[in-house]
């Protein structure tokens, strides 16, 4: 899987630059199909990173994984100057084009950027909790922040969605 994320990163890098200039991508739909292919190695590669125990292989991998990500931002920066400043690119007719689901577009988080910062959340976590016995505070039941892949209870996060819904704590008065 390595091997074959980084052969297609080699062969999006030589699409992107083709010795013969008149073969280089100059609009839009061009640029989203390489952004939509730079999802799909971004997500083989994190797959071969996660599943790598050898940790020489893992700093490589780690590498080239955050090199794909920084591609894809620039590439996404590009396509965002293409559309004359829109932030909102539409590439719902280059999915069709490309028979690929919506889901393709969903830009995938490493692991390692929660693995890394587990010790240091935890730690935040310990810290808060102190406090809250220290100056005997009422410990919030629905905390704002909410750790990326830690699983709610199917009740507060019903809570959670409809006081969003209602636009409690954000400024915004309630329907």
């Amino acid at each position: 899987m390595w091997r074959e994320g980084m052969m297609e990163l080699l062969d999006q890098l030589e699409a992107e630059n083709p010795e013969d200039t008149a073969l280089a991508p100059k609009d839009l739909s061009e640029w989203a199909c390489i952004y939509i292919k730079y999802i799909q190695i971004l997500r083989k590669l994190e797959t071969a990173y996660d599943q790598m125990v050898h940790p020489q292989k893992r700093l490589d991998m780690r590498k080239a994984l955050e090199a794909c990500i920084g591609r894809q931002l620039e590439i996404r920066h590009w396509m965002v100057k293409l559309n004359r400043g829109l932030d909102f690119v539409s590439l719902d007719d280059i999915l069709v084009d490309l028979k690929l689901s919506p889901d393709v577009l969903e830009v995938p988080v490493p692991k390692y950027f929660i693995e890394d910062r587990a010790k240091e959340l935890d730690d935040r976590d310990k810290f808060l909790e102190a406090l809250v016995e220290k100056y005997n505070v009422k410990a919030p039941q629905h905390s704002p922040i909410i750790r990326i892949g830690a699983p709610l209870p199917e009740e507060e996060a019903i809570m959670i969605i409809q006081k969003n819904e209602r636009g409690e704590g954000t400024g915004q008065l309630g329907k």
